[in-house]
């Protein structure tokens, strides 16, 4: 009988830490495709919403093999002005007071692309001062490929609170996420030095930044 308990004992101190290994902690970080993490695209675009209204946004990652991958569920949203406009955990934004903001998603270092909110209800402005206003800029095109020692033109576009739009391209301030694969110039021209890959190109214009702009660059046999 003594060694019975005594056998039982042994068993239960062995599986034990086992059972105490299996439990493991959870985890709410995302597996992730491979290839590093080189943009983040936030949508929809700029909008204006009424006081009370909401809408659910989407961040897209796009990595550096090419993948896209929904952190929809794992990014920091940012909203520059929380009176105005705040974000539930989700990604649904809550439109609260009149005013404007600048909202991003985040995760780890990477920042998307800025968009803002405008929620009406200010002050009514003075005769003649009604004016359309700049309130989002757009690359094109979204996607492209190209290949090595090539080039490709983009777009700059200015959206305005009146529908209309604007030819920026020439006055954006343009951006590559990887120098070492080409140079894109004031104009807008991206030229490919050799070696291929996945990059961003994306614009600035003021405070308003672009989406990012996917190119694949094909690199020769």
């Amino acid at each position: 009988m003594k060694r019975i308990i005594n056998f039982g004992l042994i068993v239960f101190l062995v599986i034990l830490p086992l059972m105490i290994g299996c439990q493991g902690e959870p985890t709410n970080d995302p597996i992730l495709p491979g290839g590093r993490l080189i943009g983040i695209n936030l949508e929809p675009g700029s909008l204006t919403l009424d006081a009370g209204s909401t809408v659910k946004f989407l961040a897209t990652g796009i990595f550096s093999g090419g993948v896209e991958f929904d952190l929809t569920p794992f990014v920091s949203w940012i909203s520059s002005n929380t009176s105005v406009a705040f974000f539930m955990s989700d990604g649904t934004l809550v439109a609260n007071t009149p005013g404007a903001a600048q909202i991003n998603a985040k995760f780890a270092d990477v920042l998307s692309q800025t968009i803002t909110i405008t929620v009406p209800g200010a002050p009514i402005p003075g005769p003649g001062t009604d004016v359309p206003v700049l309130t989002d800029i757009s690359v094109t095109p979204k996607f492209a490929s190209i290949d090595e020692e090539g080039d490709i033109q983009y777009a700059c576009t200015g959206i305005f609170s009146d529908g209309t739009t604007q030819d920026y391209t020439f006055s954006a301030t343009w951006r590559i996420s990887d120098p070492t694969l080409g140079f894109i110039t004031n104009m807008g021209k991206f030229v490919s030095v050799g070696g291929g890959g996945i990059i961003t190109v994306s614009a600035k214009y003021g405070t308003f930044e672009s989406n990012y702009a996917v190119l694949a660059i094909h690199e020769a046999p």
